[in-house]
């Protein structure tokens, strides 16, 4: 059982950090420790953070020689690849004419005066903002433009510049350049206070008026290497040289500057030297880094590769506008937030231990680490990176939980149990209290005096304090849970809260031999069974879920929500932690931020002003939140990395204001082509020409060149002209525009720091022209046109209606026309048709009346037959009534009432097909008998003589000699054929 609960709780200790934290937690802020007690520094327990810039980072040459910081906040450092440069965002290198490594820098106006091998000019924006090199090596007499490097550059009073090379040294007036004549040769040149100093072979001189002014007593200095001047007040000026110390020149005397560090310094070498706007002294060493010492000589802060630093030869240190520290290095580039809020303890050393506790103890301070418990003196003198002010106490290796003062004693919660810490002098030593594994917190129990609980892996243990020593008392069996968080309200209750069970409510029997434990959860009021916590906040105890801030309410027995907390805190939407300190302000860890509940008003009704530190939120450790209050300016939180200490009301010197500027313009549409290439000027910015219509698309960059470590910087973009409102918030420094139509645009950007800082609008206004077509000279031309049109709808309409209403006439008539001619030959076609269908017709009835015909042609000669036939056999017949009968047959084959009556049906049938020929026929020959209306219907047809006299029952002579009556009756000519004259009646 006690196996699993020691793999249970070790996975507490699994914190997993970001990499981005791991990183800057290599070193911090100068600590201000414990002014309550001391009001005194004491740097050499706390570092600066520092952000390492290794070559890989910004891509140039390894050496580093001068730094200088631009009135837009661009940082520039002399390279051995050229002038580099840093925005806060990108890195970009500007190399000289021949080039040559750069030593020296100096910023005047506009340009940026640089320093090289046998090379000397300066860098002007150009007309696109694009830094331009401009050789000054012309203006230089031709005898003397063999140099060597140019170390140094200063500005005199009269604005004439001076130019330092190893054997020359040059002034700029104009546009001249003048060798400045010495007696001496010159080794160094510097400038403090406003005055300008040289180091010759004699000693130690002030230029001024274009004269050197030795100092006579200080022949000494002319054997040493002097490498900086810095003003130590309004009247004294430091001398560092590079292996003999300090020397301050006061009045006409120079004589060595004594501080408890010089044999360090002068073993190490001090190579660059400033000061920062507090008045401290910055000292860039070749060997031991960088010391800060104050104006007595004393050390501040010693920064090292020990304490975060790529390398401990330092060639150049800057103090940049907001009092922070630059360091330009043999290899890379490192920043020291030397001014600043946050700072950092890492007091295990390299074991670099998670922390989770820390307290002051009398006359120590403690820090208690996964590592082990490590204590200071409060007072302790500063001290050198070599000799840790740390010391650990014994016995406490492993993981410490926490660390409480009860009854004027201070108590240890250990991972292997719960002890007590006595001093012994400046000693510290452990007593073991009990023998139970796994502490997390002690509770004085108020309604007990005298008695106090300890929560455990595995329940609640009790203690009692006898003869001035808390005594093991007994272990309750009744709850057998990890109680980490654990408070007693006024009742006597005591408040459990498990992580993932919910609250227990446990009460002491008056024997205090045992408890009776309940268990609220969800069903209760509770948001939830996980993630509870238990706080004792303005003499209240407060309870937190997953979601919301709960009171408990006796009555009901049930949490309901603390309406003024959550209200105070509605930003979180859960709250981790509450902390208080001795003022009743509150400290509050939430899910999205961490901050500060400052109590304004201690009267009956309470208010308090919030302040947020969005820096720290990441920085915990998440589940066990630490943060302790050692005063007012003075409050420790517990980091993956050791502790980090910050001021709620700092008081920084320099400028920390953040700005914005447009870095570049590109042109996406016409190949991507640089519009502004940089932007050393003004934050409001113009377009100096139009851009052609087709110029519609333009990629905007944009920077805040804010280098606090915790920057967090976002961005906010407005086109006005086409965009409706400002976007919402980005860490994205660019911004895109296409399709842009003519007429005049102001982008317009600006920047938020973490901090809720916001910056002064930057921005840049340009004109789209219209293309030519929307030209000036193009509507005047679309004027006169559509005047001209105009003119003629007034003048000429009817012309023009009456031409137009002839076309639709002509073209009317046309339609007409082709419409009759359309009708006519669709009837024609119809006729055609009809008369095909006649004929067809016709000839069907032809064919019938044909058939017809034949019939009664083939009866007619049967008949004939018939009668021929009986006529033989009634002559040759003997008897009477034989031959009476066959005369009887004779009599009826000659009948012809058959025959009209067939020649009825005939007639009705021939009219149909020949248009009423017969009817026409007796209406035009009335005297025709019907053997003649016969013979003419058999004419009609065409039928010959041989065919017609069967028809008719005559013979063939019968046929022509009815032919000819009947021509007579028609009153025919011999010549008129009558066949012919049938087929046209």
């Amino acid at each position: 059982m006690i196996v699993q609960k020691i793999i249970s709780y070790k996975r507490f200790l699994q914190i997993t950090f970001s990499t981005y934290f791991a990183y800057w937690m290599k070193a911090s802020l100068i600590l201000v420790l414990f002014p309550a007690f001391t009001q005194a520094r004491n740097p050499n327990i706390g570092y600066p953070f520092i952000e390492n810039y290794p070559t890989a980072t910004y891509q140039a040459g390894v050496q580093n020689w001068s730094i200088q910081q631009h009135q837009n906040a661009y940082l520039l450092f002399a390279n051995n690849n050229g002038l580099l440069q840093y925005d806060g965002s990108s890195w970009t290198c500007f190399p000289l004419k021949n080039k040559t490594i750069a030593r020296s820098l100096l910023v005047k106006e506009d340009k940026i005066y640089i320093g090289g091998q046998n090379e000397f000019g300066f860098f002007q924006p150009d007309e696109t903002g694009l830094l331009t090199y401009h050789s000054l090596l012309e203006l230089i007499p031709e005898k003397d433009r063999n140099f060597e490097d140019v170390w140094k550059i200063v500005e005199q009073a009269d604005g004439n510049l001076l130019f330092f090379a190893s054997n020359k040294l040059f002034q700029l007036k104009g546009n001249e350049i003048s060798v400045v004549s010495a007696k001496y040769k010159i080794n160094f040149l510097g400038k403090a206070n406003d005055r300008i100093f040289v180091q010759t072979e004699e000693g130690i001189a002030e230029f001024k008026k274009n004269t050197f002014f030795p100092f006579r007593k200080v022949s000494k200095l002319k054997d040493f290497i002097i490498t900086s001047t810095i003003p130590l007040d309004d009247q004294k000026v430091l001398f560092t040289t590079l292996k003999n110390g300090i020397f301050t020149l006061d009045q006409d005397e120079i004589k060595p500057w004594n501080t408890p560090f010089n044999d360090f310094l002068k073993s190490n070498r001090i190579y660059c030297a400033t000061v920062n706007m507090e008045g401290h002294l910055i000292l860039g060493t070749t060997l031991a880094g960088v010391l800060i010492l104050d104006k007595t000589g004393e050390l501040i802060v010693h920064l090292s590769k020990k304490t975060g630093l790529q390398k401990n030869n330092i060639l150049s240190v800057f103090i940049d506008k907001s009092n922070n520290l630059w360091l330009g290095l043999d290899n890379g580039i490192d920043y020291a937030q030397t001014n600043g809020p946050y700072a950092q303890v890492i007091p295990d050393g390299d074991l670099e231990g998670t922390a989770y506790a820390s307290i002051i103890y009398k006359d120590f301070v403690y820090f208690g680490t996964s590592s082990g418990l490590y204590y200071v003196k409060k007072d302790a003198a500063p001290r050198l990176f070599n000799d840790s002010p740390f010391q650990l106490v014994e016995g406490t290796q492993g993981q410490v939980w926490g660390l409480q003062v009860i009854a004027d004693q201070l108590l240890l919660g250990h991972h292997e149990g719960a002890f007590v810490i006595e001093q012994i002098g400046e000693k510290q030593t452990i007593k073991r209290l009990s023998n139970a594994f796994g502490v997390w917190k002690f509770l004085p129990l108020q309604q007990h005096p005298g008695f106090m609980l300890a929560g455990t892996y595995e329940g609640l243990e009790l203690y009692q304090k006898k003869d001035g020593l808390w005594t093991f008392v007994r272990k309750f069996e009744a709850l057998m849970e990890s109680c980490r968080f654990l408070e007693e309200d006024e009742q006597g209750d005591i408040w459990v809260a498990h992580p993932y069970r919910g609250i227990y409510k446990v009460k002491l029997n008056p024997e205090m031999n045992d408890l009776s434990v309940r268990l609220y959860g969800e069903q209760d009021g509770l948001s939830s069974n996980n993630l509870n916590n238990v706080f004792h906040i303005n003499k209240e105890i407060l309870f937190t879920s997953e979601t919301g801030i709960f009171t408990y309410n006796a009555t009901t027995d049930r949490f309901e929500p603390h309406y003024e907390m959550q209200d105070l805190l509605k930003e979180e939407p859960r709250i981790l932690r509450l902390f208080e300190d001795t003022k009743g302000n509150i400290l509050f860890v939430g899910s999205n931020n961490t901050g500060l509940l400052i109590l304004e008003d201690k009267g009956i009704s309470k208010s308090f002003e919030k302040r947020f530190f969005p820096e720290l939120t990441q920085q915990l450790v998440r589940g066990f939140e630490f943060i302790y209050p050692f005063d007012d300016h003075h409050i420790v939180v517990g980091a993956e990395k050791g502790f980090i200490q910050f001021d709620p009301f700092p008081k920084m010197h320099g400028d920390h204001s953040i700005a914005v500027s447009i870095r570049s313009i590109n042109s996406i549409s016409e190949r991507d082509s640089a519009v502004l290439s940089g932007q050393y000027g003004s934050a409001t910015l113009e377009a100096q020409t139009p851009f052609h219509h087709r110029q519609d698309a333009f990629r905007f960059t944009f920077t805040a060149p804010y280098y606090q470590i915790y920057k967090g910087i976002v961005y906010q973009c407005f086109l006005e002209g086409f965009d409706n409102a400002w976007s919402s918030w980005s860490n994205k420094g660019e911004k895109e525009y296409t399709n842009l139509k003519a007429g005049n645009y102001t982008f317009k950007v600006k920047a938020k720091n973490r901090q809720g800082q916001i910056s002064p609008i930057a921005s840049y206004s340009f004109t789209i022209k219209p293309p030519w077509y929307y030209a000036r000279i193009a509507k005047i031309i679309y004027a006169l046109l559509l005047f001209s049109f105009l003119s003629g709808l007034i003048l000429v309409p009817r012309s023009r209606f009456k031409r137009k209403t002839a076309d639709l006439v002509s073209e009317q008539l046309k339609k007409e026309a082709a419409h009759q001619k359309t009708v006519a030959q669709t009837e024609q076609q119809i006729i055609a048709l009809k008369n095909k269908n006649l004929q067809a017709e016709i000839n069907y009835k032809n064919k019938e009346l044909a058939s017809i015909t034949m019939h009664w042609v083939q009866r007619s000669e049967m008949i004939n037959q018939l009668k021929s036939q009986l006529e033989k056999l009634g002559k040759s017949a003997n008897e009477p009534n034989i031959v009476k009968e066959i005369n009887r047959l004779i009599r009826l084959l000659s009948k012809d009432e058959d025959l009209d009556k067939d020649w009825d049906q005939f007639a009705h049938h021939f009219d149909q097909v020949h248009s009423n020929f017969l009817k026409s026929l007796k209406t035009r020959f009335p005297q025709l008998t019907s053997n003649d209306q016969k013979l003419c219907a058999y004419l009609r047809m065409n039928l010959s003589t041989k065919e017609i006299a069967p028809l008719m029952n005559i013979s063939i002579r019968g046929v022509e000699v009815g032919r000819y009556r009947l021509r007579k009756k028609l009153n025919l000519d011999s010549g008129v054929d009558l066949n012919q004259f049938m087929m046209e009646i």
